[in-house]
């Protein structure tokens, strides 16, 4: 099975208590593929949330509805601050 790169976003919508958006950034054959970013977790309210972490080479986040920019924000300070 061959692996697809790149990143992908998506929509929250299984939990209705916290709608929101996922992000899957794929490190894998990257500077970044080495890499750890341990486990954020911020809960602000229900609406207002973002959860970021790494597994497997890839960046995952998770967030409330108006936070994706949040989201993206944490990767790219990682990203710029964590590759070699």
């Amino acid at each position: 099975m061959r692996r697809r790169l790149g990143a992908r976003v998506g929509r929250e919508d299984r939990h209705a208590r916290q709608p929101g958006w996922t992000v899957e950034i794929d490190l894998e054959e990257t500077d970044l593929g080495g890499c750890e970013y341990p486990r954020q977790d911020v809960d602000r309210n229900a609406q207002d949330w973002v959860r970021a972490w790494t597994a497997e080479k890839t960046f995952h986040a998770a967030c409330g509805p108006g936070n994706l920019g949040e989201a993206l924000a944490i990767f790219r300070t990682w990203a710029t601050t964590s590759a070699p």
